[in-house]
């Protein structure tokens, strides 16, 4: 067949301006013919004048413009077609099929609305009737220039979804070029192909109001057919948005969001696997539920694999998707060990996912039968920049109590040296390795260090206390106490005594006059000495003397006093030269390498 005839021999036949050489394709039975005959009239009329001043008026125009033209000035629906649809419409909805299709025939020549839907009836064998593929060719040739045609064309008839009936191998369908022949090349019912039941959902009816309606500039009988559309439960319309890049953040994508969620409840199984996304990933107003999520996926999987059953392979593409997406949804039935284990497994893959780490610490943190479950519920609030020092005093405490993730997190967070050697020695005493640290004594080890390396700053008695918990579990720590310190020694409730070597200074206490003083025996020795002393203190003190006293003259840089006050200053003082001011926290007594025994008394506690 020759589609390359003169203008002359064209015809016009129908609704949509359908145009073919009347030869060509046989007996056509007219259907088109009777169609939107004023329509068509007012069309054929402008076109006259439209081209009477196009610069090329004179010259021969390609059938195809002339075709799309017209076809674009009859296709369109309009409001008047929608109201005279509806009341068959309604029949057919409501299960009233005979009378319903009778009415829509009725209108159907000058209707796209009903034309449209006695295609769908027709060319899948809907609403009780038989697939009769040359009715529903009739019905879509009429509608050619319409969204639903295009449609249509791209999605079924060019990809060859249907099925022979009746013996029947091919159907004649025209286009701008005329009639083309179209093989029916289905291997399955097309009521059975997962897309053809996605866009069934909610029936024949809010499909065809939705679809004739396409509001591309939407009016306000558009916006009408489309909230009819979503009444009868149309996924489409339910889904549509006038303005795809409407903002996340505004009340319209706030309504669309609820709309997705009632497509989702009618089994439109893309609609689930949104959903499902937003849920794994708090999106735009869902909060975090990865149960929700994993009970969609599963329920959308369930209905995906049933397509494979009738041959339908156009659910594989979103059948991937869901298996994809469910290995990102944990095994809820596991306990908070398995989970945790699951967690190690994934962060330590070439590459782990991220979805699915994000699942299992929402999980673990909404339990309450394990040391990490605490971690786990100030997790979001800890990696969001800063912290307060009471959020990081609630992980010390969990750290302390044995949670890895705690003690890895405050590692890694904390620049601090001083307190990082805390967190190496809670990652040794709990066996957790650090980078660079596999194992517990390693742990100790760098936490020696760093305590080392504030050896001659410290900060109140943390140096002292970051040994005595070291010292037990290393024994360069216990070593470097009892060259220092000795063995700490309580004489008083309030005060704390320390000497480094308590072989050449012993302490004694004395009471003279009622009052508490400190008796010292020093012995010569060739190596330096001291002693620590730590004061309790004393609320509004007004006024505090400390006093170190020898018989024996003692040279200032033979014996000498150094003081910490509470704000952190230092002060010192000197043998037989009393301090006067705020009460220390802690003052130490250095004893310089001497040749001498002699005794210290030490007043002020």
């Amino acid at each position: 067949m020759d589609k390359k005839k003169p203008l002359s021999q064209l015809k016009t036949v129908g609704h949509g301006i359908t145009i073919f050489p009347a030869d060509a394709c046989g007996k056509y039975d007219g259907f088109a013919e009777n169609a939107k005959q004023r329509g068509r009239n007012q069309a054929m009329k402008f076109l006259s004048r439209f081209f009477a001043v196009l610069p090329f008026r004179n010259a021969k125009l390609p059938a195809a413009l002339l075709l799309c033209l017209t076809a674009w000035m009859l296709s369109a629906a309009t409001q008047a077609d929608f109201k005279e649809f509806l009341p068959p419409a309604r029949l057919v909805h409501n299960g009233s099929f005979r009378e319903g299709i009778a009415a829509l025939e009725q209108i159907a020549p000058r209707n796209p609305f009903a034309s449209a839907a006695l295609y769908l009836i027709y060319s899948r064998g809907y609403c009780g009737e038989s697939v009769n593929y040359r009715k529903a060719a009739q019905y879509l040739d009429s509608l050619f220039g319409t969204h639903f045609h295009n449609r249509e064309w791209l999605v079924f008839w060019s990809q060859k979804r249907f099925p022979q009936v009746d013996d029947l191998s091919g159907v004649i369908l025209h286009d701008e070029l005329g009639p083309s022949r179209y093989e029916l090349r289905g291997d399955h019912p097309l009521k059975a192909c997962y897309t053809e039941q996605m866009f069934a959902i909610g029936g024949v009816i809010p499909r065809v109001i939705f679809e004739m309606s396409w509001p591309e500039k939407p009016a306000p009988w558009n916006q009408q057919a489309v909230e009819t559309a979503r009444v009868m439960g149309n996924p489409a319309a339910l889904l549509w948005l006038p303005d795809p890049n409407i903002s996340r953040e505004s009340t319209e994508f706030a309504a669309y969001l609820k709309r997705l969620e009632q497509a989702a409840e009618l089994g439109h199984v893309p609609s689930m696997i949104e959903l499902a996304g937003y849920c794994q990933k708090n999106g735009f107003g869902f909060p975090v539920n990865h149960r929700r999520a994993g009970e969609i996926l599963r329920t959308a999987k369930k209905k995906l694999l049933r397509y494979s059953n009738v041959g339908c392979k156009h659910a594989e593409s979103d059948l991937k998707t869901v298996r994809r997406m469910l290995h990102s949804v944990p095994d809820f039935t596991r306990s908070t060990v398995g989970l945790l284990e699951d967690m190690q497994r994934n962060q330590s893959s070439p590459r782990p996912d991220l979805l699915l780490d994000a699942a299992l610490a929402d999980e673990i943190g909404r339990r309450n039968d394990h040391v990490e479950c605490a971690f786990f519920r100030l997790r979001p609030r800890l990696f969001t920049g800063n912290i307060s020092d009471e959020l990081r005093r609630k992980v010390e405490t969990i750290a302390e109590a044995g949670s890895s993730h705690a003690i890895c997190y405050l590692y890694a967070r904390q620049s601090d040296q001083f307190r990082q050697y805390y967190y190496c020695y809670l990652a040794g005493k709990y066996a957790v390795p650090l980078p660079g640290l596999a194992t517990p004594e390693a742990c100790y080890r760098k936490a020696f260090l760093l305590l080392q390396a504030r050896k001659y700053a410290p900060a109140g008695n943390e140096y002292v206390d970051g040994l005595k918990l070291l010292a037990p579990v290393l024994a360069a720590a216990r070593e470097e106490y009892e060259r220092e310190f000795g063995r700490a020694e309580k004489e008083e409730a309030d005060t704390t005594i320390r000497i480094a070597r308590r072989e050449f200074a012993r302490p004694e206490w004395e009471t003279l006059q009622g009052r508490r003083r400190l008796k010292i025996t020093v012995r010569a020795s060739d190596q330096p000495n001291y002693l620590d002393c730590t004061l309790k203190p004393v609320p509004d003190e007004g006024y505090y003397e400390l006093s170190v006293h020898s018989l024996t003259s003692l040279p200032s840089n033979e014996v000498w006093v150094d003081l910490l006050l509470a704000n952190g200053s230092r002060k010192r003082c000197f043998v037989n030269n009393p301090y006067h001011g705020k009460r220390p926290v802690r003052f130490r007594i250095n004893i310089a390498p001497t040749q001498k025994n002699f005794e210290l008394t030490v007043t002020g506690f």
